[in-house]
């Protein structure tokens, strides 16, 4: 599967479809860069569920979300995604890193 590049001419426009998900889980961020830093750039309803002590339907709208906005895979294994976004395109996104 190849992994979405997002171009520093990108970041406002990913930044805009954040913005207009106004029911964007306020965990969305945290769940990623966990996936990102800790967990090989693999994420599941089951890990973010695990991390953040949270119902597992809260866990798996979270993971509908990711997967709209492009920033991780559909499931491959066992509810297993792969995340499409790396530690430098999470930072442009979402810590305002390189505004």
């Amino acid at each position: 599967m190849k992994k979405k590049e997002i171009r520093l001419l990108d970041v406002d426009k990913e930044r805009e479809k954040l913005k207009e998900m106004v029911d964007l889980d306020p965990l969305v961020p945290a769940a990623l860069k966990i996936a990102i830093t800790k967990d090989k750039m693999i994420i599941s309803a089951t890990l973010i569920r695990r991390n953040f002590q949270i119902s597992y339907p809260r866990a798996a709208r979270m993971m509908d979300q990711m997967e709209y906005l492009g920033y991780v895979s559909e499931p491959y294994a066992v509810g297993k995604s792969k995340v499409l976004i790396s530690l430098d395109d999470y930072n442009k996104i979402f810590e305002n890193n390189g505004q």
